[in-house]
């Protein structure tokens, strides 16, 4: 029998808030192991402020984050809503960004979980859909664990940053203002600080961004830990910051297509330095991004990205 839920039971099913609770109502299957939920999305949403000004697009990573609150209500509720125990992703695979999600848009939300594996994870299948049409699925991998866990106290003040690759005498670096001339992310959506160190040929990349417990979206966190999909994006923007400085890409803008996988090894907070090396290849329309994030010597993240290189839409008049 299936249970509707509403937007004052889903604040205590799902311990995310405003601005990233990304939830306004669900239904509930448990017999079934699924969910299904609705976002109402609106122009007065924080991230349309930034993600992009001129031409409102909801981040694809937000759609994620959507599929996964949902998953992790359905995955506590039918492990009997233990106490103190939350979710945390730990890998995400094969997913794909279908279709843009607008303001105006009334987007709906599937989670289904597909196995329980012997390590006690759940395999969530996600999707979500506009009008019927898909506009993103994939595979999330999800576990419960303690608030202490999930973040775990820093064991050095700031862990010095590793050594920078060595591309070469002909290296460039650009500050925030040289990210914001290429690519039309604006706060509060805007995630990467500096680009450190591009190859002449823009296939190699290393970018920072710091993380500050004054950003708004820690706001909308149960526990001070960066979300893992944030981090995702955030390396995205810093792969197409170097895609579009490429010649003849000069103008145009970067969609994110896919996650093909991406893997959460140790969680991200406030004082943290985020360091990006990225690999990245050009091929034509589309950039393929590989690589890996760290905090000091400390690898936390590894992922293969796709995203898409097209012509900016021309101003409204």
């Amino acid at each position: 029998m299936s249970r509707l839920v509403s937007y004052s039971d889903v604040m205590r099913l799902i311990p995310e808030r405003p601005p990233l609770l990304m939830i306004d109502r669900l239904e509930l299957d448990t017999e079934a192991q699924r969910a299904q939920g609705v976002k109402a999305v609106s122009m007065d949403e924080h991230f349309f402020q930034g993600h992009f000004p001129e031409t409102p697009i909801m981040p694809g990573v937000l759609q994620v984050a959507a599929m996964l609150q949902l998953g992790g209500v359905l995955i506590r509720v039918l492990d009997g809503e233990r106490e103190g125990l939350m979710t945390r992703v730990k890998t995400m695979t094969r997913v794909k960004f279908r279709k843009p999600v607008l303001p105006g848009d009334l987007m709906m939300v599937h989670a289904e979980i597909k196995e329980r594996t012997a390590a006690g994870t759940f395999l969530v299948r996600g999707e979500t859909q506009v009008a019927g049409a898909t506009t993103c699925e994939g595979n999330l991998e999800i576990e419960l664990i303690t608030p202490d866990a999930a973040c775990p106290a820093p064991a050095q003040l700031a862990p010095p940053m590793r050594p920078l690759p060595d591309l070469g005498p002909d290296a460039e670096t650009f500050d925030v203002l040289g990210v914001m001339a290429t690519i039309p992310h604006r706060f509060p959506f805007l995630l990467v600080d500096r680009v450190l160190t591009m190859d002449r040929a823009r296939t190699r990349v290393s970018a920072i961004k710091n993380v500050t417990g004054n950003e708004p979206l820690f706001a909308g966190v149960p526990i001070p830990v960066f979300p893992e999909y944030t981090q995702v994006e955030a390396a995205a923007q810093a792969a197409c910051a170097v895609a579009l400085k490429m010649p003849g890409n000069q103008g145009k803008i970067g969609f994110f297509m896919s996650i093909d996988e991406a893997k959460f090894l140790q969680p991200v907070v406030p004082g943290d330095q985020l360091l990006f090396e990225l690999n990245c290849v050009d091929r034509g329309r589309f950039g393929l991004v590989d690589g890996a994030l760290y905090v000091g010597e400390k690898m936390v993240t590894q992922l293969a990205l796709k995203f898409a290189i097209v012509p900016r839409a021309p101003a409204a008049p």
